[in-house]
C-alpha cells in the first residue's frame, strides 16, 4: 500500500484507462523496451507515445491523489472511477467505459485462462 509522501506515476493506458504505477514498477515495466534499437523508425514512435503523457503525482497524507485534467479527459472520468489493481499497477477508468469493457470481454476468460496457463506450462 502506498504512503504520504510516495511518488507515483500516471499515464494514458490502452482501452480508455489510466495506469498508476509506483516509480518501482514502472522502472520495470519500461525496462522491458530497453532492447528496441532506435535505428528503427516505429520503436521510436512507440517510445515517444509510451513516454509522452507521463505524470508524477504525490499522495497526500489522506490518501488521496490529484490526477491531470488532461488525463480525465482523454478517459472520459467526470466524478466517479473505478479503480482496479493490476498486479504492479492499477488502472482507473471511467465507471461506464469498465462496465461494458467487462460484459464484452468476459465471454473470453475462459479461452484467455487456457492460453495463458499453455504459455506457462510451456
Amino acid at each position: 500500500m502506498a504512503k504520504s509522501g510516495d511518488q507515483s506515476l500516471i499515464l494514458k493506458g490502452q482501452l480508455d484507462c489510466l495506469q498508476m504505477y509506483t516509480v518501482e514498477s514502472w522502472e520495470k515495466h519500461v525496462s522491458q523496451y530497453d532492447h528496441l534499437s532506435d535505428a528503427v523508425a516505429d520503436n521510436i514512435t512507440f517510445k515517444r507515445l509510451l513516454f509522452h503523457d507521463v505524470y508524477e503525482l504525490k499522495i497526500d497524507q489522506q490518501q488521496r491523489i490529484n490526477l491531470p485534467k488532461k488525463l480525465l479527459e482523454k478517459a472520459g472520468i467526470k466524478s466517479d472511477a473505478a479503480v482496479m489493481g493490476m498486479g504492479g499497477k492499477a488502472e482507473i477508468w471511467n465507471p461506464d467505459r469498465y462496465d461494458a469493457y467487462i460484459l464484452e470481454e468476459e465471454k473470453r476468460y475462459n479461452e484467455l485462462a487456457s492460453q495463458l496457463s499453455n504459455q506457462s506450462n510451456g
